[in-house]
């Protein structure tokens, strides 16, 4: 057996999918040339939306007693159930995540925020806020299509063809270990293979959302069974 294997996604060239989504638009994945591969692994990843809040310095702030945040650069209307996300608090009590209950223009009030102590953030507060709220759960499903005669321009120097689309046949089905590929209801992470040989020439993956919003990631390692 040789002592190498030719191997896709040992690097970032692996993530050959991350893209936001706040419609029911497809998400799709680069191709992926498979000509020198045998077998197939997927890792694919729904996560929430999460914002970066430009803090003003000097003027945003927390009241511990009533659980009010303030936030001049950010408009938290419809986020009841999102979450808050803070570090670089002076006071420890205020960094952490909490929950908001109740909205009002750039003030939202925190309904698990036990331990708050009134501050007025600094330049190394940094927020976010994750999209956790019921309107906002992402939903969709994943789907994995194999083409033979899919050629890229890269493709056409080594073999002469004219660069070509392709067409490209839904081979999901083939990826059913440990599980199926399932539909998404919420953040997800499944990992699939193909337990046995996979032998198409290119590939690609799609996400399309059915609701919410979030970021589709999709991950791929190839490899082949000797170099």
């Amino acid at each position: 057996m040789a002592s190498g294997k030719n191997i896709f996604g040992d690097g970032t060239e692996g993530i050959v999918l991350a893209q936001a989504f706040t419609t029911t638009a497809a998400c799709v994945s680069s191709v992926v040339d498979h000509r020198n591969m045998d077998g197939c692994a997927l890792q694919l990843l729904v996560s929430l939306q999460v914002d970066q809040v430009n803090v003003v310095s000097g003027t945003d702030n927390v009241v511990a007693s009533t659980k009010v945040f303030t936030f001049g650069n950010y408009t938290f209307t419809g986020l009841v159930g999102a979450t808050i996300n803070i570090s670089g608090a002076a006071n420890a009590g205020n960094n952490g995540s909490f929950v908001i209950s109740a909205v009002s223009g750039h003030t939202a009030t925190c309904s698990t925020a036990s331990g708050l102590v009134n501050e007025t953030f600094g330049p190394a507060v940094v927020v976010t806020v994750s999209h956790s709220e019921t309107a906002a759960k992402p939903a969709g499903t994943w789907t994995v299509a194999a083409s033979n005669n899919y050629s890229a321009p890269s493709n056409g120097s080594a073999y002469g063809q004219t660069p070509a689309t392709g067409n490209f046949s839904d081979v999901s089905a083939l990826f059913n270990a440990p599980a199926v590929i399932a539909a998404v209801n919420g953040v997800a992470s499944q990992y699939v293979q193909t337990p046995n040989y996979f032998g198409a020439r290119a590939f690609q993956i799609t996400f399309t959302p059915t609701g919410g919003l979030g970021t589709a990631t999709a991950i791929v390692l190839t490899k082949s069974w000797s170099r």
